[in-house]
C-alpha cells in the first residue's frame, strides 16, 4: 500500500504541512461548497496514519469516540446503519485484513497531534472557505480503518468535509444534497431533531449520483447533506475526514428545525434553501424561540 514517492508525505520548511499544490486547491475553489470535486493531496505515508500510530491512539482516546462496527452489510440500512461489533479496536486494527469490520475515530481533533495535523490541513484551506461561507467553524477530524470490500450505508453529513484517501481504494457514491428523490427535505429535518442521519436506498437511485474511486494521494470534496455509500476495494484502506461548519450551514441547520417545527403543527413548509440562497428568516425564527424556551 505504499503511495509514488510524489505522494509521500514530506514536511516543509518551519515544519508546515504542504497538503494541497495550488492547481488542486484552485480545483476545489471552484466547486466549494456546493459541489463536489476530486483533487490531490500528499498525505500519503504520514506517520500519524499508519496502523501502528492509530492503534496508540486508540488505546488513549475516550472509548467511546472509537467504534468497530461490521463492514459486511447492505447499502441500505437506515434504521441505525451498521451495527457494532462489540470488538476491541485496537485487536480490529491489528487484524483489519480479515476483520470484516471498519473502525471509526470520531473528533479526533480531541487528541492534540491530531489537531495540530486538522489545523494545518484547515489553514491550507481557509481563504476558499471564507469568502464563500463565513469563518470555518467546528474543526473536527474522523479518520475510518476498513477491512476490504466493507460498505459504509447510505447517509448524510452536516458538514462541508474533505475526504483524504491514505492507503487503499474507495468506491465513493455520491449524490447532490437537494435531490428529494434521495434524501426528502424530512429526511434533513429529522437529522437535526432526532440525530438520524441513515436513508433509504434503492439501486435505481444509482444514475441519479456519480461513484468516485478514490486512491491513495486522492481527496474528495463532499458538500453538506450530500446522500453517500461507500465500498472499499480488495486492500485494507485508512481515510482521513477533516470537516467544518459555516454561517451558512449552520442557518441551514436552524432553519430544518424550524421546518420540523411547523410540520408539528400541521403546516407544510417549504423546504430550506440551498447555496447560494440563505436562510435567514427560519434561521431566526428558530433561534428566537429556542432563546425564549430556555429563558422559561
Amino acid at each position: 500500500m505504499n503511495a509514488p514517492a510524489h505522494q509521500r508525505f514530506t514536511p516543509s520548511p518551519g515544519s508546515a504541512i504542504a497538503t494541497f499544490a495550488p492547481t488542486d486547491l484552485a480545483r476545489v475553489a471552484e466547486s466549494y461548497p456546493d459541489h463536489s470535486t476530486v483533487f490531490h493531496h500528499a498525505l500519503c505515508n504520514h506517520p500519524l496514519l499508519t496502523i501502528g500510530s492509530l492503534a496508540a491512539l486508540a488505546k488513549r482516546m475516550n472509548p467511546a469516540h472509537v467504534e468497530v462496527r461490521k463492514g459486511n452489510v447492505p447499502v441500505d440500512m437506515p434504521d441505525g446503519g451498521a451495527p457494532h461489533t462489540g470488538n476491541d479496536p485496537v485487536s480490529a486494527l491489528h487484524n483489519i485484513e480479515t476483520a470484516q469490520s471498519w473502525v471509526m475515530f470520531r473528533w479526533v481533533q480531541n487528541d492534540p497531534i491530531y489537531k495540530a495535523l486538522l489545523d494545518e490541513l484547515l489553514h491550507e484551506l481557509e481563504d476558499i472557505v471564507r469568502p464563500a461561507t463565513g469563518a470555518m467553524l467546528k474543526h473536527e477530524a474522523f479518520i475510518f480503518v476498513s477491512s476490504p470490500h466493507c460498505i459504509t450505508p447510505f447517509h448524510f453529513d452536516p458538514e462541508h468535509n474533505v475526504l483524504l484517501q491514505i492507503a487503499g481504494e474507495k468506491h465513493f457514491s455520491i449524490f447532490p444534497p437537494a435531490d428529494p428523490a434521495t434524501a426528502p427535505a424530512t429526511a434533513h429535518e429529522a437529522f437535526h431533531t432526532q440525530g438520524a442521519n441513515m436513508l433509504h436506498w434503492h439501486d435505481s437511485m444509482a444514475e441519479r449520483g456519480a461513484t468516485h474511486t478514490m486512491h491513495p494521494g486522492d481527496a474528495l470534496y463532499v458538500p453538506v447533506k450530500s446522500p453517500h455509500h461507500v465500498r472499499v476495494g480488495s486492500e485494507p484502506s485508512i481515510s482521513l475526514s477533516v470537516t467544518w461548519r459555516s454561517h451558512w450551514s449552520e442557518q441551514e441547520a436552524d432553519a430544518c428545525t424550524f421546518n420540523a417545527f411547523l410540520r408539528s403543527k400541521g403546516i407544510a413548509p417549504k423546504p430550506t434553501r440551498q447555496w447560494p440562497h440563505g436562510n435567514a428568516g427560519k434561521a431566526t425564527a428558530w433561534r428566537i424561540m429556542r432563546k425564549v424556551c430556555r429563558n422559561h
